[in-house]
């Protein structure tokens, strides 16, 4: 069986599969840590987004993201009750994705949320900005940089504002000069480049987006920062921003039939990828999943 957009993180044929989708950046690497606290009988399935390791097309809208990858979920599981999820970005195309399976009249049984925020005018405007001015390109710089354990980050403000194409550039310089990087100059600035394209084609696709209230109710798992979208102290290196006051269902009330079940994690919206607020969110998960009926 073949798909063109789902990546086996932990295939298998136990319970019902689990779809989760990228984050802005497109990418997976936080559904490694994910899936090791999750017990090995829930099949694990993500989506990278088109873009990211080749250049090929990106999406024109993000319901047509949607509709693609659930073309591929269906492949996989034809009928629901599906269990669909994302991280920031992905939480709202799980959303879209669960709204179109209701329109189809199949049903979801549990929707999971990892800090995503229901699209709206002030956040799109903050997102897209990071897309320019390379908030969102150090963030992908600095958490390559304590993967690969450099010995220091990228500070505020050092990449360029202008020309954008030479972010991704200073981005690599940086990590090749602080760290051991485990690929060659021109894959790790391949690599940069393709993230800061599909960032922009993203924040875009957020910005155009009106969601839709579902159609019925769906049991919503949404894990929430603590600290905000930056933290004071970011252990990214990320400048402060200011934080107003705080919508705790993120947005999502006035668009579900009921309210999501909320998961306070403490940290930051980037840093909830790494150890040890992943564990958390496997282990809130894995208890979840065990209400789920067996396939």
């Amino acid at each position: 069986m073949s798909f063109q957009h789902i990546v086996p993180v932990r295939p298998g044929s136990g319970n019902t599969p689990v779809f989760l989708v990228h984050s802005i950046a497109g990418e997976l690497t936080w559904m490694k840590p994910l899936a090791s606290h999750i017990p090995p009988e829930w099949p694990l399935y993500g989506f990278a987004a088109p873009g990211l390791n080749s250049d090929v097309p990106f999406f024109f809208s993000l319901e047509a993201m949607a509709a693609a990858y659930l073309q591929d979920i269906r492949q996989r599981q034809p009928h629901g009750p599906y269990l669909l999820g994302g991280y920031s970005m992905g939480g709202v195309v799980a959303y879209e994705m669960t709204r179109q399976l209701q329109a189809a009249g199949e049903t979801v049984g549990l929707l999971v949320m990892i800090d995503a925020f229901a699209p709206r005018p002030d956040i799109a405007e903050i997102i897209t900005s990071w897309s320019r001015n390379g908030l969102l390109m150090q963030v992908i710089c600095n958490q390559l940089a304590l993967q690969w354990q450099a010995d220091q980050l990228l500070p505020p403000d050092a990449l360029p504002r202008l020309p954008f194409t030479e972010h991704s550039i200073c981005a690599a310089t940086h990590l090749l000069g602080h760290c051991r990087v485990p690929h060659t100059q021109q894959a790790l600035q391949n690599y940069l480049r393709r993230c800061q394209w599909l960032m922009r084609v993203h924040a875009q696709l957020l910005a155009d987006y009106r969601p839709r209230r579902l159609s019925e109710a769906v049991e919503v798992l949404l894990f929430r920062n603590t600290l905000g979208l930056i933290g004071r102290n970011s252990a990214l290196a990320l400048p402060v921003l200011p934080d107003g006051q705080r919508d705790p269902p993120h947005g999502w009330t006035n668009l579900l039939e009921r309210p999501p079940c909320c998961v306070d994690v403490e940290e930051e919206h980037f840093l909830l990828s790494s150890e040890p607020a992943m564990g958390l969110i496997g282990r809130e998960l894995e208890k979840r999943l065990q209400e789920e009926p067996r396939s």
